[in-house]
C-alpha cells in the first residue's frame, strides 16, 4: 500500500517524473535493441539453417526469425534511432546498417529456397503427388507477403547496384515479388492442366482463386513501390 501512494505521488506531483521514466524506458531500449542486432548478427545459422534438412522447416524458421527480429527492430531502423540520438544516446550506424541487412538477408534466402523447389516440382509436374504441390504454393504466398512486409521499411527506391535477387531497395522487392508470381501461376496452370477433365467446379475455383490473391498481393507491392518513388521525387 505504502508503495502504491508513493508511486501515485510522484506519478501525479512531480511532473518530471513521467518524464524520467520515458527517458529511461528509451535508454534501456537503446541498450538492449544493439546488443540483440549485434548478437544476432554475429551468426547467421537461422539463416543457411546448418542442420535442417527439411526445407518446410527451414522455411519456418526463417519467416519466424523474420517476423521476431522485424518486431523488436523495425522503428528504430526505419527512423534510424532518431529517438536515441535525440537523448544523445551513442547509437552504432554499424549496428544499425547490420540490422537491416539481416532482415533483407532472410527474405532473400526464403524467397532462393523456395524459387529452388519450384524448379524441381515444376519439371516433375507429372508424377509428384498433390500434396507437395500444395505446400509450394502456399510458400509462395507466404514469401509474397514477407516481401509486401518488407516494403512497408524505409527502402529506397532502388539500389546503386540492384542485383537479381536484391531486397534492399524497392526495385529489387518488385523484381522478385514478379518472378514469384510468375512462377505460381505457371505451376497452377499446369496442375490445372492435370485435372481439367475430372475436377469439381468448387476445386476450380478455388484453384483461380489462388491466382487473384497473389495477383492481388503483387498489385498492393506495385502500388507502394510508385507511393515511394513519388514520395522520393517530390
Amino acid at each position: 500500500m505504502a508503495i502504491l501512494i508513493i508511486t501515485l505521488f510522484f506519478q501525479e506531483e512531480v511532473p518530471l517524473y513521467r518524464s524520467l521514466e520515458k527517458t529511461i524506458e528509451i535508454m534501456t531500449e537503446c541498450s538492449q535493441t544493439q546488443y540483440d542486432i549485434q548478437k544476432t548478427i554475429s551468426d547467421t545459422s537461422p539463416i543457411y539453417g546448418r542442420g535442417f534438412r527439411d526445407l518446410h522447416t527451414h522455411l519456418e524458421l526463417l519467416r519466424d526469425e523474420y517476423t521476431n527480429k522485424r518486431k523488436k527492430w523495425i522503428d528504430i531502423l526505419n527512423t534510424n534511432g532518431r529517438s536515441w540520438r535525440d537523448l544523445g544516446l551513442p547509437v552504432s550506424t554499424e549496428a544499425l546498417a547490420g540490422g537491416g541487412a539481416y532482415l533483407s538477408l532472410i527474405i532473400s534466402k526464403y524467397v532462393q529456397l523456395v524459387m529452388e523447389e519450384s524448379g524441381k516440382v515444376e519439371g516433375l509436374m507429372m508424377t509428384l503427388k498433390t500434396n507437395r504441390i500444395s505446400k509450394l504454393k502456399e510458400r509462395f504466398k507466404e514469401a509474397l507477403k514477407l516481401l509486401l512486409e518488407c516494403s512497408s521499411s524505409s527502402l529506397p527506391p532502388q539500389c546503386p547496384q540492384c542485383t537479381e535477387h536484391c531486397t534492399h531497395c524497392m526495385r529489387g522487392l518488385l523484381k522478385q515479388s514478379v518472378t514469384i508470381s510468375t512462377s505460381y501461376t505457371l505451376i497452377s496452370l499446369k496442375e490445372y492442366n492435370g485435372y481439367i477433365h475430372s475436377a469439381s467446379r468448387q476445386i476450380v475455383c478455388e484453384h483461380f482463386e489462388g491466382i487473384l490473391k497473389i495477383t492481388s498481393i503483387l498489385k498492393s507491392l506495385v502500388k507502394r513501390s510508385n507511393s515511394t518513388r513519388h514520395s522520393r521525387s517530390s
